[in-house]
């Protein structure tokens, strides 16, 4: 979880992965997590650049971002 450093009490402030996206993580295969998080992360990117206010992309980058945050723990909790 990440806040803005202003304040630890205001959920508005709170950034957090659901647990759709974490599941999701974890059903990915063991020794794919690489290819996976490459990915992603070329598709975030190409979010961003299309984005114009009101279209979906940034929503799409968001979501993006979730699933790396995830694919990069469940990397983590593998390797431990």
């Amino acid at each position: 979880m990440w806040t803005n450093g202003r304040t630890k009490d205001r959920q508005a402030d709170r950034i957090e992965v659901s647990e759709r996206v974490i599941r999701r993580a974890r059903s990915i295969p063991a020794g794919t997590e690489v290819s996976w998080i490459e990915g992603t992360m070329a598709e975030i990117g190409r979010s961003v650049t299309h984005h114009r206010p009101g279209d979906p992309f940034l929503d799409e980058a968001i979501l993006g971002a979730e699933a790396l945050l995830a694919l990069l723990h469940e990397m983590r909790r593998r390797e431990g």
